[in-house]
């Protein structure tokens, strides 16, 4: 992602990118020298895009990636690495290179590094542009319930996502496709349309086409989906069923959410559900057959098989004990709907804050416990003196848990009234990880 754009439309081929329009150097003896480059960003797609660009007799001057599988590859190849951290302004500024590639990349290229590009900056983009400009566009288009797809190859220019396409590829989506199959098709579709990135580049004449931007719709990085996913009973079963299948990113990260249901006051996560037809008798939400581990719930028309469900821990539900057959499991009224947008928006800008933090947690050890996913969470209340503050008392059980870790820094579960406040039981931690280091 950089702070410019990208565009679609019909290609008409024209020398270089409208920002910076100078040819291909050629030495003395008239040999053409070999186009050399700087990529960009932090998926296996890097590997397989710079992979290409070498065979076509490209250069990399440098890879950017806080990737250490891809740090490994620039190692193997001889290439010198940056992390997007870092001032890569000044870690470029003695590498004089044509072509800057982000790929796969998420992070906010500023201007003084786009600057250092001699002929331009080339983004890739998994969506069609302009309509799915912006972040998670195959979560979105699957939700939108498109049936037709793509990805956009496109310069980069002042706008997220606004520059001039130079190819796009489009594909059909089918009715089975996940977030994770279409993210599939997407890293396909962009290892051939890099390709044809290069035959530009390499004959000095990329095809760009400006795009519409009154078709143009934007999905910002803290847009989420409605209700915090929860499935609403009263609609079509294929409509609930999409929702599960575009919130699926199977084992990858989901930078989203997964669909939910409430039952018997918890809340439970559904990554896996199909339409069973010929149940429209029913009220929404009827509980019409119970089968081990699955459950057939009736909706506004058909119902919904739903399958692979988890606690909101992330325990699997391995039999269903929260519902009976007759049992009506709730949809989400106007008030539940208010109540969880307004979660979701206050929560989403720091989604990726705590994330990290999660990642990095250093748990205490205790006597006679194990990290089972069957374990269940208890309380214990310990008598203090009075006249303690809170931090006198923190300090204390980190120095307790430290010592339990045989280490000097250790994380703990901090929960505060504030925090559990903040959300409804089961659509988010009610905790946050507290890295606490002695000394």
């Amino acid at each position: 992602m950089s702070n410019h754009s990208l565009s679609g439309g019909s290609a008409k081929p024209i020398p270089a990118p409208p920002h910076n329009r100078a040819k291909r150097p050629v030495d003395p003896e008239g040999k053409m020298p070999a186009v050399s480059s700087v990529f960009m960003g932090n998926e296996s797609l890097l590997v397989q895009c710079a992979e290409s660009w070498l065979s076509r007799g490209g250069t990399i001057a440098k890879v950017i990636t806080r990737n250490g599988d891809i740090k490994k590859w620039a190692a193997d190849k001889g290439i010198p690495t940056l992390t997007p951290d870092t001032d890569i302004a000044s870690g470029l500024a003695d590498t004089p290179y044509d072509w800057l590639f982000s790929v796969a990349n998420l992070d906010l290229i500023p201007d003084p590094v786009l600057a250092t590009a001699k002929r331009g900056a080339i983004n890739f983009h998994d969506g069609p542009l302009p309509r799915y400009a912006g972040l998670n566009a195959p979560v979105w288009a699957l939700l939108a319930g498109e049936t037709e797809f793509g990805i956009t190859w496109h310069t980069i220019t002042p706008g997220i996502d606004k520059g001039d396409i130079i190819t796009q590829e489009m594909f059909a989506i089918a009715q089975g496709d996940t977030a994770l199959t279409l993210n599939t098709k997407c890293y396909e579709a962009a290892i051939r349309g890099f390709g044809r990135v290069i035959d530009g580049i390499m004959a000095d004449k990329l095809p760009l086409t400006a795009q519409d931007m009154t078709a143009r719709s934007y999905f910002s990085r803290d847009k989420r989906p409605a209700a915090a996913a929860r499935l609403d009973f009263t609609l079509p079963a294929e409509t609930l069923a999409a929702m599960v299948r575009a919130l699926d990113h199977g084992t990858y990260w989901n930078p989203l959410s997964l669909a939910k249901i409430e039952a018997a006051g918890r809340v439970y996560m559904v990554t896996e559900a199909v339409v069973e037809q010929g149940h429209d008798a029913a009220a929404p939400g009827t509980v019409l057959d119970i089968r081990a581990d699955q459950i057939v719930v009736a909706t506004g028309e058909d119902a919904l098989v739903l399958k692979a469900m988890r606690h909101s821990d992330g325990r699997p539900v391995e039999v269903v004990t929260f519902a009976q057959v007759g049992d009506v499991l709730p949809s989400p009224d106007t008030g539940d709907i208010a109540a969880l947008n307004d979660l979701g928006q206050k929560l989403a800008p720091a989604d990726s804050f705590w994330r990290a933090r999660l990642a990095d947690m250093q748990p205490a050890r205790l006597a006679l416990a194990d990290d089972k996913p069957s374990g269940e969470i208890l309380s214990q209340q310990i008598p203090v003196p009075e006249g303690l503050s809170g931090d006198t008392l923190l300090a204390a059980l980190a120095g307790f848990a430290s010592r339990l870790a045989e280490s000097d820094s250790c994380t703990l579960a901090f929960q505060s009234p504030d925090i559990a406040a903040l959300t409804p039981a089961g659509y988010a931690n009610t905790w946050v990880p507290l890295t606490l280091k002695a000394g």
